[in-house]
């Protein structure tokens, strides 16, 4: 497997231990706001770095971190954190046992409860250790007896050693018990009323009990200072509904001592009438750029830098390896205007033959022959030629002008040497550190023998466009993301590329315009099914939010503005800006696209349970 191919996994955190992730670890302001003494959500595409973020509350991940902030973070974050992964089988409805518990859903939730408490449980016995191992000195094994016996009793679980390692295997243990409940349910039982709940363990709720662990634990080893604890659920769009409900309504916080720390996908599938709300009770952290546009440059270089030491053993400038690109290189930015300069040359040589780029700059009082602004006209610097750059760059490198039709045509598939460049590196990414990981990583083996020497711009740009290739072949792989009419089959792939598709149209060969359509807008009245489509892009980063609400959660995509992710610019041929928006069923063809407005629905929906002890029917016991 190539780099390029193996990229999309191999810097998973989801599989790597708290410590193994601090290796590697480069803070940025998203981490920042993480570490604060409130319950937090981060909400971000899959691999942008949200389970980084969360191991890197850990005491073992905190204390195997070797940067120079490291100390500073591990004096300033306040609270113990409780890591927890979500586990698809917690959602016992759509796991394997979907089909046989399709007649006792009342059951299946109950057995979805004790997955999510089990696990819990098992996380706050490893945070007990971690704390033992890096925070308490000269702990006695008589405590420790004394808090698993304590545990052993409140969690119902059989006699076992009392110590805490035989707690976690206990509660292992209640886990395959669990599955033989389930198996043995299956076989007996019709339908709910037939099932018999003969183990305690179907109502223990994992609020209380955590409660009561955590005070004894303090109470046993004499800690005084009351500090609070964090759970932290990572990836919560995998979680059963009823626990994404429940632990976002936990954000108004009953208890003081208990933070949250949520992490889940950008748009949220959560009920809209939860009772907490961002800046009063939860802090907000939305993984992408949005806001500021060079939110993750810093962060992109501290990592590009750190790869570069790995590679060469010593400090480099990602310039020296990777060059600059002339549409967003910034020094000598002015003389690519002036005369001679290469943005000069590039718009001079397109209005030669372009009549509509001419007719645009002669309205502005722009010489096609010599595109030069005065110093009394410095505004159109900015109105006109920086905006224009970047399509008058595109449309010189893809097309040629056929002088018989009078038409434009687009180059074969040759990648093209617009995208290469440490610039591009940065934005193309959008800020995942998975992604760039692995583009640099693949870039670097073009280093002819490790010799410290710039990568040529085709071999940047070969690379850029295989991977783009592959994630658009991952995406085309994503299970769930097609709908078939009666007309037309539409896949998440194939909306991506009749979007991008207009979009290259509209920039390279259509009627030159100083603001085409790069941007969509999602349709009031666009099909259902296809906005299920773009929620599983929307996840996977293939389509990023474009100014989110400012201080409260996304919760329907209908409205909303999209981009495609850059990381797909060099496979659809579009530049890494954003232009104006054109509705969404502009880009697609087909006859079910909008739903009449009786058939259009809000996508919200309300809350199926927020309180584990409420269980909503009457268990055979």
């Amino acid at each position: 497997m190539t780099n390029i191919e193996s990229f999309h996994i191999s810097y998973n955190a989801r599989h790597l231990k708290p410590e193994d992730v601090a290796q590697t670890f480069i803070s940025n302001s998203d981490y920042k706001e993480l570490v604060q003494d409130n319950h937090t959500v981060l909400l971000g595409a899959r691999g942008c770095g949200k389970t980084t973020l969360m191991k890197m509350l850990t005491l073992p991940a905190l204390y195997s971190w070797k940067d120079e902030l490291a100390e500073e973070f591990r004096q300033k974050i306040s609270f113990y954190a409780v890591y927890i992964s979500t586990d698809i089988y917690w959602n016992a409805q759509k796991d394997s046992y979907n089909e046989q518990l399709k007649s006792m859903p009342k059951y299946a939730l109950a057995v979805s409860k004790v997955a999510v408490t089990t696990n819990v449980l098992y996380a706050l016995c490893e945070t007990f250790e971690n704390i033992l191992k890096y925070k308490i000195e000269n702990n006695d094994i008589s405590q420790e007896i004394e808090l698993s016996k304590t545990l052993i009793e409140g969690w119902s679980l059989p006699p076992t050693i009392p110590n805490i390692a035989m707690v976690k295997e206990s509660l292992l243990r209640r886990a395959d018990l669990l599955n033989r409940h389930i198996q043995k349910t299956i076989f007996n039982c019709v339908d709910d009323s037939e099932v018999k709940l003969e183990n305690d363990f179907f109502f223990i709720d994992y609020d209380p009990v955590i409660i009561n662990a955590i005070s004894a634990f303090e109470r046993i080893y004499k800690i005084t200072n009351n500090p609070r604890w964090a759970l932290c659920f990572d990836e919560l769009e995998l979680a059963p509904i009823w626990l994404q409900d429940r632990l976002f309504n936990s954000l108004r916080s009953r208890t003081q001592k208990i933070l949250y720390k949520l992490s889940a996908s950008p748009i949220l599938s959560i009920s809209d009438n939860i009772s907490a709300s961002p800046n009063n009770d939860l802090k907000l952290v939305k993984m992408w750029p949005h806001g500021k546009r060079d939110k993750y440059q810093e962060f992109s270089e501290a990592i590009l830098k750190s790869l570069l030491f790995k590679k060469f053993n010593r400090d480099i400038e990602p310039e020296l390896i990777f060059g600059s690109n002339p549409l967003f290189r910034k020094d000598h930015e002015k003389k690519d205007y002036e005369e001679g300069g290469e943005t000069w040359k590039q718009i001079i040589d397109l209005a030669k033959d372009d009549p509509d780029l001419r007719k645009l700059l002669q309205g502005h009082h722009i010489n096609p022959k010599n595109p030069q602004v005065g110093v009394e006209n410095r505004r159109k610097l900015d109105t006109v030629l920086r905006k224009i750059k970047p399509i008058v760059y595109f449309r010189n490198y893809y097309s040629t002008y056929d002088i018989k039709s009078k038409n434009r045509k687009a180059r074969s598939r040759k990648a093209s040497t617009l995208f290469y460049g440490k610039e591009v590196i940065y934005r193309i990414c959008d800020g995942n550190p998975r992604w760039l990981i692995g583009i640099v990583e693949a870039i670097l083996t073009k280093c002819n023998n490790n010799r410290i020497q710039k990568i040529s711009d085709a071999s940047q740009a070969m690379v850029l466009k295989n991977i783009a290739d592959q994630f658009y072949n991952v995406i085309k792989t994503i299970p769930g993301a097609v709908f078939q009419t009666k007309h037309k089959m539409y896949t998440l792939s194939g909306i991506l590329k009749e979007v991008g598709d207009t979009f290259f149209n509209e920039i390279v060969i259509d009627k030159f315009q100083r603001d085409p359509h790069s941007t969509f807008t999602i349709d009031k009245g666009l099909n259902p099914s296809i906005i299920k489509i773009l929620e599983k892009g929307a996840y996977q980063g293939a389509i990023i939010l474009i100014d989110p609400a400012e201080n409260s959660f996304d919760f329907e995509m209908r409205g909303k503005r999209f981009r495609l992710s850059y990381l797909l610019s060099p496979l659809f041929k579009i530049p890494l800006r954003k232009y104006a928006a054109i509705p969404l069923s502009k880009c697609l063809t087909g006859k079910e696209i909008i739903m009449s407005p009786q058939k259009t629905v809000t996508g919200t929906r309300k809350s199926v349970l927020t309180n584990q002890t409420e269980l909503p029917f009457n268990f055979k016991k």
